[in-house]
């Protein structure tokens, strides 16, 4: 690969670790003070989209920060998609680029209207998708670390939600979507190869 083609790839890697951190960073915060706001809900006993319907001003973090949460995760699946070739790691940035719209639909609105419930399950299956695909992938082409890594994180949300009342099971999963898209993007900004 020409230079032109590294400088590409390390310009995509630093803003996918730019937007994948970041949209974590949002999120975390609009989570910790729509909980401080509402000041009743509480961790696996109210689903976390409880704070987007909140008699109190925790409705505005949660949906706003769902809102711009999701669209820098989509962001930052476009800049892993333009620094990747092949076509199994591409898919996997798809599944990742459409878990962060669902994650806006889920901002936009809230548990009680109808698209609510279609978009946050969408954006769970997706990413929980996009960790089997590229675990798969990383395991077959010998890169145990990364492979064991996504499948680990996979099995752990299919039996969070299997074992666990669904409060705990979503907030659960919230968390590993929290570290699992930085992560990748720290795979993207580093050249771990099939990641840049």
């Amino acid at each position: 690969m020409g230079d032109g083609s590294d400088s590409t790839r390390t310009v995509h890697g630093k803003a996918a670790l730019a937007l994948g951190v970041s949209m974590s960073l949002v999120f975390s915060v609009a989570w910790i003070a729509a909980v401080a706001v509402d000041g009743t809900w509480t961790f696996g006993a109210d689903m976390v989209s409880d704070l987007g319907v909140s008699e109190t001003h925790a409705h505005y973090f949660f949906g706003w920060g769902s809102i711009v949460a999701g669209a820098l995760g989509s962001l930052c699946a476009v800049c892993l998609y333009m620094g990747h070739e092949g076509r199994v790691g591409r898919a996997a940035f798809v599944l990742l680029f459409l878990s962060g719209l669902m994650l806006v639909l889920v901002g936009a609105f809230n548990e009680d209207t109808a698209p609510h419930t279609p978009a946050a399950v969408a954006l769970f299956v997706m990413m929980w998708a996009a960790m089997i695909v590229l675990g798969l992938r990383d395991l077959r082409s010998g890169d145990a670390i990364e492979g064991s890594g996504h499948v680990t994180m996979a099995a752990f949300l299919f039996f969070a939600f299997l074992l666990n009342p669904l409060p705990l099971s979503e907030a659960l999963a919230v968390i590993c979507l929290l570290v699992w898209v930085p992560l990748v993007s720290y795979y993207a900004y580093s050249g771990v190869p099939g990641y840049s």
